[in-house]
């Protein structure tokens, strides 16, 4: 089940089941199967709920609407990088030093060859998206990512794994204690902290940019962002078919959306402001918008060559 988890987290289980019964399509059935239960007493109160239950849960499973949620969401990330704006990013006086590449998921299967865990598919994208930005600017890479249900290593050293054999980088810092996005942030300002640096490059998927954002932020972390994987488009003649990819992005950008909204709810439990620290669109300070050509052209200094080398073990 995709809300298992070891049991020795509890705390980790509770809060895997509590978040599957609020997001889409799951809270809306469960609404209508609440209406069915009201009707004996409330019949048109618990008819309502039925069919407003249903009829919303088949609505969130089509594409014309999974994309305008998935699209809500995907509108807090800053757009993607060009390759003129991050030349322009590492030509600043305080350029981003390091770039974090956030783990998605993994799984174990003993049938796979050559290696039984291999990374699921959005995390493998961004490791694509960090080993392309690391060739690009020379800047030593970190990899977060714990330990899942059921897993048998860390999702950070299987993508630290792939990064090296399959695209010639090898990551400097392996950050594998976060269960989280929120940990996450923890353990990766932990791991750079120690080597000064308070400016990075971020790498996930735009839908979860917004959240990532958010959390390393409130770590203390100065974050340019580095989207991929924008998944709201236009729409097409068979926009209103109800289809398994629709029901993935409805469920997504409920969880990202519910996401926020718990760690908002966390930082003022704990006294602390809600909002976000800004993070400019533009990302280098006065800097271009991606894909803009600065003023007399593409900038003289361009990030040093090479791949990151250096090796630290991770904890």
């Amino acid at each position: 089940m995709p809300w298992a988890a070891p049991m020795d987290d509890p705390v980790l289980a509770f809060k895997r089941v509590a978040g599957a019964l609020v997001l889409l399509p799951i809270a809306l059935l469960l609404a209508a199967l609440l209406g069915q239960l009201m009707r004996r007493w409330w019949p048109r109160l618990g008819g309502f709920l039925t069919i407003f239950g249903l009829l919303a849960a088949l609505a969130v499973c089509t594409p014309i609407v999974s994309r305008a949620l998935i699209g809500w969401v995907e509108a807090a990330s800053p757009p993607a990088l060009s390759p003129v704006w991050i030349r322009s990013l590492m030509a600043e006086s305080s350029p981003p030093r390091a770039i974090v590449i956030l783990g998605g998921g993994s799984r174990f299967d003993a049938r796979e060859r050559p290696d039984t865990t291999v990374l699921k598919g959005d995390t493998l994208e961004r490791v694509a998206a960090g080993a392309r930005l690391a060739r690009e600017t020379g800047l030593p890479v970190l990899v977060s990512g714990g330990s899942g249900p059921g897993a048998r290593e860390a999702e950070a050293v299987t993508m630290a794994r792939v990064l090296t054999r399959d695209f010639g980088v090898t990551p400097r810092w392996i950050e594998s204690r976060s269960r989280d996005t929120a940990g996450n942030a923890r353990e990766s300002a932990a791991l750079l902290a120690e080597a000064r640096i308070g400016r990075v490059l971020l790498v996930t998927q735009a839908y979860h940019m917004p959240r990532a954002i958010y959390a390393f932020e409130g770590a203390g972390l100065h974050v340019v962002a580095a989207p991929h994987g924008f998944l709201a488009g236009r729409g097409t003649p068979q926009a209103w078919v109800p289809g398994i990819q629709s029901i993935h992005a409805s469920y997504l950008a409920s969880h990202e959306a519910v996401g926020l909204w718990w760690y908002q709810l966390v930082r003022l439990a704990r006294g602390e402001s809600a909002v976000r620290p800004r993070v400019p669109v533009a990302g280098p300070k006065n800097g271009p918008r991606p894909g803009a050509v600065p003023k007399g052209g593409e900038p003289r200094n361009g990030p040093p060559k090479g791949g990151v080398t250096e090796v630290a073990p991770g904890k």
